[in-house]
């Protein structure tokens, strides 16, 4: 495996400074602070070596060991050795009497006690008493590592001796040389190293010194004095090496150490050099190599994951950063927005206090508004009860419309001009006939008696005229008999249509204050206004085509038939039961109805009186026709009274103010209650047509009564007209009879003369009456052809009478809805008041919350403020510590990766090995078996002064 595989899971360069660096650098700190102590206590050069010995007892090894040696080397300034001394400190754990030691020494001597010892050759035994045992001696053997100084004055080598007092830019350089060997079994190979020593090399210098710089160590400044710590690892990095890679110069593993600096007048007291064994620092648990390459993986991974960590927190912070930013205008906005809502907020709570506090108003208006639909749809279902009556009752015009239609009103009118020509005729005949029996007394007109030579003649003529006149006069009789009964019962029902008028004008009234109380509750019926409104439609339409149609019927038109007659005022039936849907069920309709119902009666017998007449004689028809034109007249007056009360109602219903009303029934209650004051005004119009009604069917009765009377005249004189007439008839035939014999039919001659002289007069008396009668009644003046468009009338009538029932049964149909609709307003108004006192407290607590929101925006805000530009520093700061481990990982862990050229396991098992000769060697001058021992070497140079000279 070679070392270029390995940049991405090994950093070589970390390793090795945790080795071989880091842990010369703890001794340097530890040894400066001796070496400081050191230097204080050295007044002068001439201080012995017992002394040095005494004073200095360097300890640089905590391990659990039972022989400590430290090795002084007293040498002059360049570094030569002129003298060793061993101190040792015997550990006597257990407390024993003897310490047996291995000591390749002389001239020992305790040190710090009166123990005494015994020596056979190295062997050396202490009698300890429990006590430890100081001692030193000497020797003449090699320290494993020596140290060369060299002394350079402005760029020129000088000697120690000469640099004394001298002035400029002096350098001393330190060059350590290992000299220790050792031969390790590391993983089944042997490998040779040397023991891992660090050289400490420590100084002071006074104040003359300047501009101090050292190469592997540090300055310590105490006072006006500096101490000066330097380190090296002399023949480490060969060692390493031979594991058969090459490190870089710039790999720290120094053999050497140079201090420089500017002097004036150079005097240097003292400088002193440790050497210790850097594995002490390590216990007796260190790692084997493979832990070692197995950490260094470890530490390659943790290389690339600091890289990589530092390159997502740069990430990280940006985002952070951004996201701060964004926050930070978030806050702003919803800080704005806050401010915004708690208006909204105020205002939705203001609101919602107005619309609790008006919610009584409400429910109350709801529950009037559903106690009003019910009144309406009852009222529906009692108008649709009325036009169902209606509608029954135009039964019989709709079964006599096909009659109707038959009826020839050209063949009428020249039945009536017949009529009047020949009563005219008749008159005329009877008065002549009247002067003929009379006579003047003249010769010219002696009267009847002289005329008996014309009577034989005309006798025949008379008596076959008083034939037909008895016969006429019989059936004339009998049909004013049944007219003047029938003009009675007219006289009776229009007596009753009087009645009935005045209390239709009192149920008119009724109507009027009924139609007040309606507008007051017309805002309950807003939901069926549009219903309603479609009904009216429907009603102006009918009610302008019956205007329209009757508009179009003159007088006259009504004596067209009686069938006709019936017909005619089974619309004025319809008319006066159409006012019902503009009213309530407190309208005298019955009333209304019996009236009409009575005349239709009335009619009926009209009707049955002129159809029986039609077998008998022109002069009984003509009579019974008479008094059932009175009765029509009557009709028409009432006709006449309903017009003007329909016109009312039609004027009220195309009133512009009443259209408006109509339309804006449908937007609301306030606009129906408008609407419904002018049904109460166009109700007091129907009352006062109604009055009209009454004052006319008043009328009716009148007249009908006095053409009772005067048809029962004319029934009495038309039997007085026909008695005479059959007396003329027996005496004209007597007459024809007896004319054989002269003395006898001569006789009765004269005496029929006479009777029929009185007859003729009472039948004259009758004609006269007949003719007055005809003349006052204006049948002459009768157009009967302008009726001619009642059949179409009365056909409209049944199909608008027809549309009417369907629109009621339509708003029947959609009284359950509305019955419904008012039940669920009336518990919807209960929950929507419930809930909007609930929405009020809950705008309450909402605002209590939005100023509490308020102001933890308005802190938010200024957090995010604060958290903007921490982020900002923060995102600095990364980028910087970014920055500053790519250029870790280039110019330190990259470089040392690149410093060594090999294969990693040779030289962790150098590594290994080198660390296993530092923790076995234990002593310099020797160890006893089984015992464990530490060793650091010191050299105390010589100083240069001028008082040396």
């Amino acid at each position: 495996m070679k070392l270029p595989e390995l940049k991405k899971i090994f950093r070589k360069k970390y390793i090795i400074r945790v080795v071989a660096g880091a842990l010369v650098v703890g001794l340097v700190s530890t040894s400066s602070v001796q070496y400081t102590a050191l230097a204080d206590k050295a007044a002068t050069t001439e201080q012995t070596t017992n002394d040095i010995i005494s004073t200095d007892d360097v300890k640089v090894s905590n391990k659990d060991i039972d022989k400590d040696e430290t090795v002084y080397l007293i040498s002059k300034a360049d570094g030569t050795v002129s003298d060793t001394i061993v101190a040792s400190h015997l550990v006597n754990k257990d407390g024993a009497d003897k310490i047996e030691d291995v000591a390749d020494l002389k001239n020992i001597k305790n040190t710090n006690g009166n123990e005494k010892f015994t020596q056979n050759g190295t062997e050396v035994t202490w009698q300890a008493n429990g006590k430890d045992i100081y001692y030193q001696g000497h020797t003449t053997k090699e320290a494993p590592v020596s140290v060369k100084v060299t002394y350079t004055l402005d760029d020129k080598e000088v000697k120690p001796k000469d640099l004394a007092g001298k002035s400029g830019h002096v350098k001393i350089h330190y060059e350590y040389t290992n000299n220790s060997t050792y031969t390790e079994n590391v993983n089944g190979e042997s490998v040779t190293t040397v023991v891992p020593f660090a050289a400490i090399t420590g100084m002071v210098l006074n104040d003359d010194f300047t501009n101090i710089k050292v190469t592997n160590g540090r300055v310590v400044q105490n006072g006006t004095k500096s101490v000066v710590i330097g380190y090296a690892l002399p023949g480490l990095k060969d060692s390493l090496e031979k594991a058969g890679g090459k490190f870089d110069k710039d790999v720290e593993l120094p053999d050497s150490l140079d201090i420089e600096a500017d002097v004036k007048n150079f005097d240097l007291e003292t400088q002193m050099t440790a050497i210790v064994d850097a594995s002490n620092t390590i216990t007796s648990s260190s790692k084997s190599s493979n832990t070692i390459s197995n950490d260094i993986d470890k530490l390659s991974d943790a290389g690339d994951q600091l890289k990589d960590g530092s390159e997502q927190l740069a990430d990280g912070t940006s985002q952070l950063n951004d996201g701060a930013k964004k926050l930070a205008g978030g806050a702003k906005s919803a800080k704005d927005g806050s401010s915004k809502l708690a208006s909204g907020t105020k205002q939705l709570k203001d609101g919602l206090g107005t619309l609790n506090s008006n919610m009584g108003t409400f429910k109350s208006g709801a529950s009037s508004l559903s106690s009003g639909l019910n009144q309406y749809t009852a009222g529906v279902s009692k108008l649709n009860g009325g036009i169902g009556t209606l509608r029954s009752g135009l039964s019989p015009l709709r079964s006599q419309l096909p009659a109707l239609k038959k009826i020839n009103f050209n063949d009428l009118a020249n039945q009536l001009t017949a009529l009047s020509t020949g009563v005219s005729q008749l008159k005329s005949g009877s008065d002549q006939l009247l002067a003929g029996y009379n006579g003047d007394g003249t010769a010219k007109n002696p009267g009847l008696v002289k005329s008996m030579d014309q009577l034989t003649a005309g006798a025949k003529s008379v008596s076959d005229g008083a034939s037909s006149v008895s016969s006429g006069a019989s059936s004339l009789s009998d049909g004013a008999t049944k007219a003047s009964t029938g003009a009675s019962s007219v006289s009776s029902g229009a007596s009753d249509v009087s009645n009935g008028a005045a209390n239709v004008s009192n149920g008119a009234s009724t109507l009027s204050d009924s139609a007040s109380k309606l507008a007051g509750g017309a805002k309950s019926v807003s939901d069926g206004a549009a219903k309603v409104d479609a009904g009216i439609g429907q009603l102006e339409t009918q009610l302008s085509g019956l205007g329209t149609q009757f508009g179009t019927i003159s007088q006259e038109q009504l004596t067209e038939t009686i069938d006709k007659s019936l017909n005619t005022n089974q619309s004025l039936i319809s008319l006066l039961k159409s006012t019902k849907i503009l009213t309530d069920d407190k309208i005298t309709l019955a009333n209304i109805d019996g009236v009409v119902t009575k005349l239709t009666e009335n009619q009926t017998q009209v009707i049955d009186a002129l159809a029986k007449a039609n077998s008998n004689d022109t002069v009984t028809a003509t009579a019974t026709y008479y008094t059932a034109l009175d009765v029509l007249h009557r009709v028409q007056s009432a006709r006449d009274a309903l017009n003007t009360a329909e016109q009312s109602l039609q004027d009220m219903l195309t009133n512009e103010t009443t259209q408006k009303q109509l339309k804006e029934l449908k937007d609301g209650s306030a606009q129906v209650a408008n609407g419904a004051k002018q049904v109460s005004e166009g109700s007091q119009q129907l009352a006062a047509g109604s009055k009209q009604l009454a004052t006319g069917s008043k009328s009716l009765a009148d007249g009908s009564k006095n053409l009772a009377t005067g048809s029962k005249s004319l029934a009495d004189g038309s039997k007085t007209l026909a008695d005479g007439a059959k007396q003329l008839a027996d005496g004209s035939s007597t007459l024809a009879t007896g004319s054989k014999t002269e003395s006898d039919g001569m006789t009765q001659a004269n005496a029929g003369v006479k009777q029929l002289a009185n007859g003729h007069k009472q039948l004259s008396d009758g004609i006269n009456e007949l003719y007055t009668s005809l003349n006052n009644s204006g049948i002459s003046k009768l157009d009967v052809k302008k009726y001619s468009s009642l059949p179409t009338a009365a056909e409209t009538l049944i199909d608008g009478v027809d549309q009417l029932y369907k629109g009621g049964n339509t708003l029947v149909a959609n009284n359950s809805k509305l019955t419904g609709g008012a039940s669920k307003l009336s518990s919807g108004a209960g929950q929507i008041s419930s809930g909007v006192s609930r929405l009020y407290s809950g705008a309450g607590t909402l605002f209590n919350g939005q100023n509490t929101l308020t102001s933890g925006l308005s802190t938010l805000y200024d957090g995010t403020n604060t958290l903007a530009d921490g982020a900002e520093k923060l995102t600095s700061g990364a980028d910087k510590l970014h920055d500053g481990i790519v250029k870790l990982d280039k110019e330190g862990i990259e470089k040392l990766v690149n410093s060594y050229n090999g294969d990693i396991k040779p030289l962790a098992n150098q590594l290994r090995a080198a660390l296993d000769a530092g923790e076995d060697y234990q002593s310099f001058s020797g160890l006893a078996d089984g015992k464990q021992g530490s060793v650091q070497f010191l050299y105390r140079m010589d100083g240069i002064s001028k008082d040396d000279d």
